[in-house]
Parts: C-alpha cells; sequence; structure tokens
C-alpha cells in the first residue's frame, strides 16, 4: 500500500494559537503511521512556517517553537504541489497529497490557507476558501442563516463607530457581546447593566472591527458533529454543562474540571430531529464539507431553537465535543482521521 504524504498545518497567528497545537497533537497521535508519512508544520504566532521535528508532548504544550526545527513553506505553484524545506541556500520539495489544516481562528479558518491549497491544487480537510470565510464571519452566517429561515439568536451589530448611549438605549440587558470574527469565545462578555457594556464592546473590538450583541437567552447549549461532504452525517446530541457563568475560554481549556459532557444529551425527540434538519441545511447553504461543529441553543422556557454558530474546523483537544461525539458513534481517532482524509480527497 502507498502511503499518503499529509501535511498537519497547527499553530497560527490567532487567539486560539495553544488550542490549535493541544489539537494538532492529538489528531498527530491518532495518525496510522502505516498508512500516512507526516509533514509536520508549525506556524508561529509571528507567522513563521518551520517543519517540526518535536515529539508529541512538545507540540501540545507549545515548546516545538524553541527546539530543532527548519523553515519551510507551502509553494502555490500547481507544478510544485508541495512543501517546500529550505537548508541554507538549497532546499527540497515533497509532494504532499493531502492536507489538515489544525488552524483554529483568524489566518488559518477564515478560508485563507484553504486559498493557498486550492491555488497549488492539493486536497485539503474541511470547507473550501468561501465556505470557511462565511462561517467564521458570525455577521455574514447569521445572515446566510436567517435567508435559509433557520432561527438564530436575535443580534444588533455594532462597528467601532459605534455610540455607546445609542446602544445603551437599544439593548436590552443581559446581553451577550462577542467579536464577529472569533472562537473559543476569546474576547467575548456577559454583560448584566448597561455601565458593564462599553468596556465589553471596546474589549471585544481588540480582537475584531465588527462585534455582535446578541439578546441573553437562558438556555441548554447543545452541539451536534457534522461529517461529509455532500450527504453529511449528523450525531447524536452533545450538551455542555458548566459551572462558569458562560462557557469561556478559560472555562473550556483551562479549568476544564468545570465541564461535564453529555451524549447523548437528553433532547425530546421532536427537538432533536429538527437542529439534525437546521445542521444538515446550514452546512449545505453555507457550502461545507468533510466536518464541522454545529451549536445550537435551547430556551429553557419556551424550548425555541436557535443555530449559534458552526465551527468547521473544530477543536480536536482532549476535551473537545467533536471527537468525543464521533467516539460514541464508534469512529475512532484513527478511523476518524482517516475518513476526514478520504473526504478531503473526494469533493
Amino acid at each position: 500500500m502507498n502511503k499518503k504524504n499529509v501535511l498537519i498545518l497547527f499553530g497560527g497567528e490567532s487567539n486560539e494559537h495553544e488550542i490549535s497545537c493541544k489539537s494538532a497533537a492529538n489528531i498527530i497521535s491518532c495518525m496510522d503511521k502505516e498508512k500516512y508519512d507526516a509533514f509536520i508544520v508549525g506556524i508561529t504566532k509571528e507567522g513563521k512556517w518551520y517543519l517540526v521535528n518535536s515529539d508529541i508532548e512538545s507540540i501540545k504544550n507549545g515548546n516545538w517553537v524553541n527546539e530543532q526545527k527548519t523553515d519551510a513553506f507551502l509553494s502555490p505553484s500547481k507544478s510544485q504541489g508541495g512543501l517546500v524545506i529550505l537548508d541554507g541556500s538549497n532546499y527540497t520539495v515533497k509532494k504532499i497529497d493531502v492536507c489538515f489544516p489544525v488552524l483554529h481562528g483568524l489566518f488559518g479558518e477564515d478560508g485563507t490557507v484553504q486559498g493557498l491549497l486550492k491555488l497549488a491544487g492539493i486536497p485539503c480537510v474541511g470547507g473550501g476558501p468561501l465556505s470557511m470565510g462565511i462561517t467564521m464571519d458570525k455577521r455574514i452566517s447569521k445572515i446566510v442563516f436567517e435567508h435559509e429561515n433557520i432561527p438564530v439568536v436575535p443580534t444588533t451589530y455594532i462597528d467601532e463607530n459605534y455610540d455607546i448611549e445609542s446602544l445603551k438605549n437599544e439593548l436590552s440587558f443581559p446581553v451577550f457581546i462577542k467579536p464577529a470574527n472569533s472562537g473559543s469565545s476569546v474576547g467575548c462578555h456577559k454583560v448584566d447593566v448597561p455601565e458593564e457594556l462599553e468596556s465589553a464592546v471596546k474589549d471585544a473590538l481588540k480582537t475584531d472591527s465588527s462585534v455582535l450583541a446578541e439578546k441573553y437567552i437562558d438556555c441548554r447549549e447543545v452541539e451536534f458533529a457534522v461529517l461529509g461532504n455532500d450527504d453529511p452525517f449528523v450525531s447524536m446530541p452533545g450538551e455542555i454543562t458548566t459551572q462558569s457563568t458562560f462557557y469561556d475560554y478559560e472555562t473550556k481549556y483551562i479549568k476544564t474540571q468545570k465541564v461535564n459532557i453529555t451524549a447523548p444529551a437528553p433532547v425530546q425527540k421532536d427537538l432533536c430531529e429538527k437542529m439534525k434538519k437546521y445542521a444538515v441545511k446550514a452546512y449545505k447553504a453555507v457550502g461545507l464539507s468533510g466536518m464541522a461543529r454545529a451549536d445550537f441553543f435551547i430556551d429553557k422556557k419556551t424550548n425555541e431553537i436557535y443555530l449559534n454558530e458552526f465551527n468547521s474546523i473544530p477543536g480536536f483537544t482532549a476535551t473537545s465535543m467533536y471527537p468525543f461525539l464521533m467516539e460514541k458513534h464508534g469512529i475512532s481517532g484513527s478511523e476518524l482521521f482517516d475518513k476526514l482524509i478520504d473526504l478531503a480527497i473526494r469533493k
């Protein structure tokens, strides 16, 4: 059996760099070495690309940036179709059969890397440039979902020219403030009173020039793993419960002992089926492929459903929902890797 050369891209310039390292370590550990030769490329927070020779633990904890590595970059030329590895004034090119970009957030999950891979003619795990860009931008994706008659949380959009007094009068409190282009709850705030609004908006604007003010809903958060291209599979529902005020960055990745994941989540059958249908409809509407995680809210009082967002490169850490749900369906980490590689090549 001929091995496939798989390029694993991780790290990146976004504020989710550390999460990408943890996700990549788990994914690399799932690779069947009999089927794949891995070329592991780490991208620093400054945007420098390196072929990484570090072990799994160093990749996971981020120490790879201080260890032996070699300058490398992806050629956009179809005549090369591969990874250019530099050695002083000399270089070699390794043909890449497929790339798995384990890059969360900007400059990785927003269609930029996917565009480069498309230029190079290299199959890519996950969606293409347009679908990734739409999904990354919560404002644009909400507009698409609303057009498809998929319920979303009522939202006010804020830019850098906002008037704080007008916003205080326009919004009902409590309200959630979040950057339009960010993940892992970075820059997100629950604002209980008008006096807290300006500091929350200012902090969110540090992450992105567009900010969302979403109506606060006392809800359950239910998530589904989606796998496939034209005819995607949707997993059983998983539910996150936490002791924190909301599922913020610290709770997700630092104080993980505060998090409890239940799958299958105890959701009424009709509500579950409705969310699954919305997930498939939204997945197709934005043109996603390969994988994504669909996050829903269920209003505790009314049972109303809202599609919160799609995560087009979901976390693959030890506490992440996507691989957890796949495991619940009997799909191991190595099997999931195989499926994602196959979907990338076939799309």
